[in-house]
């Protein structure tokens, strides 16, 4: 990279000239995010939440029955509500994503992905209808502290690719295979989604057409790439990097210029 600047004419051929912008840009490169965060969850409703990561598996033995098995999900993409104790366990192949809900007889939960939130966010929403589980598709144009679910008009192209529950005793557990390229969103690997979680325990006569408040629970939703670290990643959205990076770069940027300024000011001020 410096030799083609130097060659354009933009960089002096001395050897301080070219460490300094060596310097400079290595410093430059290293305050470059590792990952691709979309910017709808750094603001609003969803600046600061909590990510929740949905692990790479190229081939998920997973099965939606509604019953899950040890070592069929990965312990890395599970998220519990506090509120309603529903455990919300995720998975992909980079085609599909696999979704897993389970916790004491519930009456409905709904799960948001948003590609664009310039556009809206899609929706998945699974309920107890008359003594059974269903499942429908939505979607919904704006995302505030009160979400209005319209009804989806029937499209050729699902996003619920398969549907299965079942009852445990006092537990409900259903599990969907969720296609990545839909009519509701596009989802690709290395970029964190506005995400939403929302349920109740009530019990009606159809799915909720309206839900606000505490039923809510906003969250960003980061698709594992297959290289990448699960716990490596969880440090990367807890916050928790360490300084010294920092340090290191703004000093590279420092000796770096101080090279520059040497070669342009003092060296070839003298000729």
């Amino acid at each position: 990279m410096v030799e083609h600047l130097r060659r354009r004419g933009l960089v002096g051929g001395t050897h301080s000239s070219r460490l300094g912008v060596a310097l400079v840009m290595t410093a430059m490169m290293s305050f470059l995010p590792a990952y691709n965060v979309a910017a709808s969850v750094d603001e609003g409703l969803f600046d600061g939440v909590q990510v929740v990561m949905a692990p790479y598996s190229a081939n998920p033995a997973i099965h939606q029955d509604g019953t899950i098995v040890a070592g069929e999900y990965d312990q890395n993409g599970t998220y519990k509500t506090s509120d309603t104790q529903l455990t919300v366990m995720l998975m992909h192949d980079n085609a599909s994503l696999y979704v897993a809900i389970s916790g004491p007889a519930w009456g409905w939960l709904a799960l948001g992905i948003s590609s664009n939130m310039t556009v809206g966010m899609g929706f998945v929403v699974v309920g107890a209808v008359g003594g059974t589980y269903v499942t429908e598709e939505r979607f919904v144009s704006e995302v505030s502290g009160t979400v209005v679910f319209p009804t989806v008009q029937p499209s050729g192209e699902k996003t619920i690719e398969k549907f299965g529950w079942m009852q445990h005793g006092a537990d409900v557990v259903a599990e969907l295979k969720l296609s990545l390229e839909s009519p509701l969103w596009s989802l690709s690997t290395g970029q964190v989604y506005a995400t939403v979680i929302a349920s109740n325990s009530t019990v009606g006569y159809s799915l909720p057409s309206i839900v606000s408040g505490g039923q809510i629970h906003y969250l960003g939703g980061y698709l594992l790439r297959s290289q990448d670290n699960p716990e490596t990643i969880k440090t990367l959205f807890s916050g928790e990097i360490s300084s010294v990076p920092g340090y290191v770069a703004l000093a590279l940027i420092a000796i770096g210029t101080v090279a520059i300024l040497y070669e342009y000011v003092f060296r070839r001020g003298r000729r």
